[in-house]
């Protein structure tokens, strides 16, 4: 409190969906003094250009009433959008486009879709997954930074503090209406290596009571940081 210069940084200030934590901030930091967009940081050269890519997911799925039921049958349980994930990730893998980092929220979803990925690739690439609850995910991790690892599945404990620079496409198969989960995942996408020119961001447009709206809103988000964005589920893609 008797602090004479306090410093605050973040790649996400001021976002939260809860007034009173955006008011705890400023009230150890004050206002903001200066910012600067992901955008400008790409056209600088000091972040990798990445292009969002909004695909099919879902296309039946409204449970109006029952959020819970309709994120499970609609992303977590959903065989056609599975598949369909599964085919984004054969089609960077033929292409030698990888490591790729896929994003889901829940445990039970990592560890079904890394089931999945082992019985279709594990025979030619190396695949792993991660969670709260896997006791040697930093090992995991590391391994991943390293590029030993070709394909992991994660929780969102990656999103902060995790610096992983060879990711050359990311998935997000978990949807969700955060804004601050967006754009703190696609940060850990856009770090700069040597191996890369350019990123690959890929989301899914999914049909519900709510996913559609969740999915409309990731779209705005995406827009307002000034991300290139395809909306190929427009095109039936």
């Amino acid at each position: 409190f008797n602090t004479v210069v306090r410093v605050g940084l973040s790649g996400t200030p001021l976002l939260h969906k809860d007034p009173t934590k955006n008011m705890d901030i400023m009230a150890f930091f004050g206002d903001v003094v200066y910012k600067i967009t992901n955008r400008e940081l790409m056209d600088m050269g000091y972040s990798t250009p990445v292009k969002v890519k909004m695909l099919l997911g879902n296309l039946d799925i409204k449970y109006r009433g029952d959020y819970d039921r309709e994120y499970e049958e609609g992303i977590i349980s959903n065989k056609d959008r599975e598949k369909r994930i599964l085919n984004r990730v054969s089609f960077y893998l033929h292409r030698s486009k990888y490591p790729i980092l896929i994003i889901g929220r829940y445990h039970r979803h990592i560890e079904r879709f890394y089931r999945k990925c082992k019985r279709e690739f594990g025979s030619s690439y190396r695949i792993a997954y991660i969670h709260g609850k896997v006791k040697d995910r930093y090992e995991i991790l590391d391994r991943y930074k390293e590029g030993d690892i070709d394909i992991l599945i994660a929780s969102y404990l990656i999103k902060l503090g995790q610096n992983m620079p060879k990711i050359r496409v990311m998935i997000n198969m978990a949807g969700g209406d955060s804004h601050i989960n967006a754009i703190q995942i696609i940060g850990r996408l856009i770090r700069k290596h040597d191996s890369k020119k350019k990123v690959i961001y890929e989301d899914f447009y999914d049909e519900g009571a709510y996913l559609k709206r969740h999915s409309k809103h990731r779209i705005m988000y995406y827009k307002k940081e000034k991300y290139p964005v395809l909306e190929l589920y427009k095109r039936g893609k």
